[in-house]
């Protein structure tokens, strides 16, 4: 009996011994995650802080300042559309046609998406990019075609651009 005893209590011990290990090789790899986590934040914030400081504060506000600020969905579409396409005429370019796409719902925005379609020269259509880049309002080019027009004596070019810009909930 005392014998039994005995090999209970070992048994306990060694069943005792196997989960301390067992948890102890958890806390190992937790703590081995989360030290690759850190160091893999650490890394992205530096390289947040550079992108900052090489894109300098025009840049940053563009982005943070640049939202669509209005209270509804429609009115932040025909203020998107006329914004870009006070944009288009400013730069010489002559619209064909805009079509509003179907809202895409983020965490926190929306993006107000719209199809456009115009011609103007080479010049025209880079003056309008640049003019689109320096805007202080969030504005993504999601997608861009530019072909040449198939006339004689003309250096006209059809630009497409899918457009989204952003507005907070």
């Amino acid at each position: 009996m005392k014998r039994r005893n005995v090999l209970f209590i070992i048994l306990g011990i060694v069943i005792v011994a196997i989960i301390h290990n067992y948890i102890d090789d958890l806390r190992s790899e937790l703590r081995d995650e989360l030290t690759l986590s850190s160091e893999r934040l650490k890394k992205e914030l530096k390289l947040k802080e550079k992108m900052s400081m090489e894109i300098g504060e025009h840049e940053s506000k563009r982005v943070t300042s640049g939202i669509l600020k209005t209270p509804t969905t429609s009115g932040a579409v025909s203020k998107l559309h006329s914004y870009i396409s006070q944009l288009m005429r400013s730069a010489g370019l002559d619209i064909f046609t805009v079509r509003t796409n179907p809202v895409v719902k983020y965490k926190y925005y929306e993006g107000i998406s719209i199809t456009l379609e115009a011609k103007g020269t080479p010049e025209d259509i880079l003056l309008f990019l640049k003019k689109v880049y320096n805007s202080n309002v969030a504005i993504t080019l999601k997608k861009i075609s530019i072909v040449e027009m198939k006339r004689e004596n003309t250096e006209d070019m059809k630009i497409t651009l899918d457009m989204e810009g952003l507005r907070r909930l």
